[in-house]
């Protein structure tokens, strides 16, 4: 099987996930990315194509969104699509998309944020609802494929959410929790920028006020103190997450899913994150992992259970393994 990926927004906070997904695509078939430049240097893929960096200018949402109508028009001008027998955009923009690409069964579209981003648009719906009925959507839970198949009509397909590590025990084995001496505080960390940021600002609040905590938190901007700490971005992402005492998520994830949280499950962390559908979800497969919450000095009362905690880290691991990944996605594909 010939393979197409697009990964046509650049998106950096991607990479983990394009990289496990990629290696599940090269155990199905022979896999070509096309990506800008900038991301290549990121995969390991024999077979690259890249798109023009002029694409890339994101300085209005108008430029960006008629950049990624040029993307479109300059792939199908430039490339024999009727190559390929699938082709997977990793991401895309939904007005763009729904304005220049064909209505192909053999495109498949990996759903993000686009549901929750449709859903808060009236403009956006509009276009949404343009996308040929031929197209194949693929999300990461089973709840948001029958939402898709039920109000949009889309033909849908649940796929499993990779986390970081293929060998999570050899990594941790390498890399053991050390305890920082003469720092016995608990370590909240929040990798990610899609956090509500009113939130952001009561937790800060929060550590500041009780000095037995530490936030560690993804910003625009960094900062420090003996309280917390903000980065831009974390390339030690897989040290401060063995080393938190929890993991916190504060956005609105309604029919979108958080890769932090399988990353955290993972790692066997407690997982903190603010009352949302996803939130309610995901808690009743891992209830002794992820507590919910509406308050922030909640996080005073939360209850820690290393045991269980371990068993539902277990769990994910086996349910979301690699080769689990492969078999689902290859009959997908097989079947399209």
């Amino acid at each position: 099987m010939r393979i197409l990926v697009i990964e046509p927004l650049g998106e950096i906070g991607h990479i983990n996930f394009d990289k496990a997904y990629l290696k599940v695509l090269e155990s199905i078939g022979e896999v070509t990315l096309m990506t800008f430049p900038r991301l290549h240097k990121y995969f390991n893929i024999k077979n690259r194509i890249e798109l023009p960096e002029s694409f890339e200018e994101k300085s209005s949402n108008l430029l960006h969104r008629i950049n990624q109508l040029k993307v479109l028009i300059y792939i199908q001008k430039h490339f024999p699509l009727t190559d390929f027998d699938a082709i997977i955009f990793f991401c895309y923009d939904e007005i763009s998309f729904s304005l220049s690409w064909p209505n192909s069964n053999k495109t498949f579209l990996m759903e993000h944020n686009n549901i929750d981003s449709v859903n808060n648009s009236f403009i956006k719906k509009l276009f949404y609802n343009r996308i040929g009925n031929n197209i194949h959507h693929l999300v990461f839970e089973t709840y948001i494929k029958e939402y898709l198949t039920r109000n949009y009509k889309k033909k849908t397909h649940q796929i499993l959410h990779p986390h970081y590590y293929d060998n999570i025990d050899d990594l941790l084995l390498k890399h053991p929790v050390i305890p920082q001496k003469g720092n016995p505080r608990k370590i909240i960390f929040s990798p990610s920028l899609n956090n509500d940021h009113r939130v952001m600002l009561e937790l800060k609040n929060f550590v500041i006020a009780n000095d037995d905590y530490f936030f560690l938190a993804k910003n625009k901007y960094n900062e420090k103190t003996k309280n917390y700490r903000f980065e831009k971005y974390f390339d030690n992402y897989s040290d401060e997450l063995k080393n938190c005492s929890y993991v916190f998520i504060s956005a609105d994830y309604n029919y979108r899913v958080s890769g932090v949280l399988y990353d955290a499950l993972s790692f066997g962390k407690k997982i903190v994150i603010k009352d949302c559908l996803f939130a309610r979800v995901i808690q009743k497969v891992y209830p002794n992992s992820i507590s919910i919450i509406n308050n922030i000095d909640e996080f005073k009362l939360i209850p820690v259970s290393e045991l269980a905690q371990h068993q539902e880290r277990a769990s994910l691991l086996e349910n979301h393994s690699f080769g689990k990944l492969i078999t689902q996605l290859k009959i997908i594909l097989d079947e399209k």
